[in-house]
Order: C-alpha cells, then sequence, then structure tokens
C-alpha cells in the first residue's frame, strides 16, 4: 500500500515539481553516461590508481556498502562478473541500473530531437503559410 501511495504522489506533482525531478535526472543521467565510456575507454590500472580510498576505511577502518564498488565496476567492464561478485556483490546489479538508465537516457535524447524536429516544422510550415 506504501508504494502505491508513493507512486499515486508522484503523478500528483505540481509540473514545476516534476521539471525539477527531470532536470536532476538528466544531470545525473549525463553523470552516469560519462561514468559507463570512461569504464570502457580507460584501462582499469588508471581508475583504481585516480580514485580515493574509501572515508569510511580511511577514518574507521570498516567497510561500508559501497565499498569495492569501483573495483567491481571496473571487473564489469572488463567481463570479469565473478571479481566482481567477488568484491562488492551489489556492483553487478548496480551497474546494470546503470546501463538500464543509460538505454532510457538515449531513448529520452532520441525523443526530444524528433519532438523538436516535429516543432520546427511545424512552425516552419507555419512561416511559410504566413509569407
Amino acid at each position: 500500500i506504501l508504494k502505491m501511495d508513493a507512486l499515486f504522489y508522484l503523478f500528483t506533482l505540481p509540473a514545476y515539481m516534476k521539471s525539477a525531478i527531470k532536470t536532476a535526472w538528466v544531470f545525473y543521467s549525463t553523470a552516469i553516461v560519462m561514468l559507463i565510456l570512461l569504464l570502457f575507454i580507460l584501462p582499469g590500472e588508471v581508475i583504481l590508481n585516480n580514485t580515493p580510498l574509501c572515508e569510511s576505511i580511511s577514518r574507521y577502518n570498516i567497510e561500508c556498502f559501497a565499498c569495492g564498488l569501483t573495483r567491481g565496476f571496473v571487473y564489469v567492464s572488463q567481463f570479469e562478473f565473478y571479481e566482481a561478485s567477488e568484491i562488492n556483490r551489489g556492483s553487478i546489479y548496480v551497474f546494470v541500473i546503470f546501463v538500464l538508465n543509460t538505454l532510457l537516457f538515449i531513448k529520452y535524447l532520441i525523443n526530444l530531437k524528433r519532438s523538436e524536429k516535429i516543432i520546427f516544422l511545424k512552425r516552419k510550415q507555419k512561416w511559410a503559410k504566413a509569407v
């Protein structure tokens, strides 16, 4: 019941809130796309050598739930799924969610481009009729 209430609330948000959520999603999706591209472009050693140590480990010497995600992502990008799951079990799931989000983001961009073309063509037709 709680999930249905949350979904209902999401659909009844004011337009400015929906716009803010969409803007945040576009921003974070762009960052995720860049992250995925870097994982496949840069060698794993470069990524791992330039990633800072986790705050939880450096301060308290305790691993957090996200410890090993970077190494897991590097292993997933090299198609070494067993090693990724050994480092952090969630790394494969988070990577899959990132890839699915990227596919949705690409679809959103394609639809946005199409709608802009349609709007441009309609404006062009109106302008041609006016002249």
